[in-house]
């Protein structure tokens, strides 16, 4: 009997009739990629409008150096998770990642004028839209990488470390993969307070002031004000935000705590999180 829910898919896919896409997941054995492809060569499948379609899921792969001193990391973005779980699709997203390893692109145009014909014969395929999403490049002392939820979440970390790497990579590594968990679960927008724009500072300041009794004396709105930011800083620096592990700690502290072991600094020089 011919599964009904791939019959379904499969025209909304390819705008074909029902007994015509029944014959295809028929024809093909419950292959959809197969299915789709019969209903192309009969010429009968519709011609895709995809760039009217939304590209909310997909996958996020990324790959570290066996040095660690480089990382990559891509998005690749598909309509369903059903094209994202297909193996022509994760083919052509890890082909992606080793471009960008071996070509470092410049930016996500070129990346994207690199893959076209690749982009469309994969659609053609599996009959959705698909787009690179995004990608990174870091390189640093040390680089650790991290996939949550199949791949629904990628993280990379860089880390500056001022002794011999060498000996220290097994505490650094174990470093770094907490603090990638961290950004994983919450998501800093940034390291530290010094790195967010004053703009945004500006910003948060009138939210919070629409929200205070405007008879109260200024002073009061200042510290008031004052006291909003600090805990805007603590959820969104990653430094300053309680670690998931243990909230007696911050970042900063676990990082401190790594220091006092083994007697050399170290920071957080970067980080890069894509989601989907």
């Amino acid at each position: 009997m011919v599964n009904l829910k791939l019959v379904q898919k499969l025209r909304q896919t390819s705008g074909v009739g029902i007994l015509d896409c029944q014959k295809a997941i028929k024809e093909s054995k419950g292959d959809l990629e197969k299915a789709f492809e019969i209903l192309r060569k009969k010429g009968i499948a519709k011609a895709a409008k995809r760039d009217s379609r939304k590209t909310s899921v997909g996958i996020i792969k990324f790959f570290v150096t066996q040095d660690n001193q480089e990382g990559y990391i891509v998005s690749v973005n598909s309509e369903t998770d059903f094209a994202a779980q297909s193996e022509r699709f994760q083919k052509f997203s890890e082909n992606i990642l080793v471009f960008i390893k071996k070509e470092k692109p410049q930016n996500l145009e070129e990346l994207n004028k690199k893959f076209k014909d690749e982009i469309d014969n994969v659609e053609g395929v599996i009959g959705e839209r698909i787009e690179i999403g995004n990608y990174g490049v870091l390189k640093g002392d040390l680089i650790t990488g991290y996939s949550h939820m199949d791949g629904k979440i990628g993280v990379l970390v860089s880390l500056d470390f001022e002794g011999d790497i060498k000996a220290y990579k097994d505490e650094l590594n174990k470093l770094a993969h907490e603090i990638a968990l961290q950004i994983t679960a919450l998501n800093p927008g940034w390291i530290s307070e010094k790195e967010v724009p004053q703009e945004v500072i500006k910003k948060e300041k009138q939210i919070y002031q629409a929200n205070i009794d405007k008879n109260k004396p200024s002073q009061i709105v200042e510290k008031i004000l004052q006291g909003q930011i600090q805990k805007f800083y603590k959820e969104n620096c990653l430094l300053l935000q309680a670690f998931i592990k243990d909230d007696s700690l911050t970042i900063q502290d676990l990082i401190q705590q790594k220091i006092n072991k083994i007697g050399k600094n170290i920071q957080v020089k970067k980080f890069i999180r894509f989601s989907l």
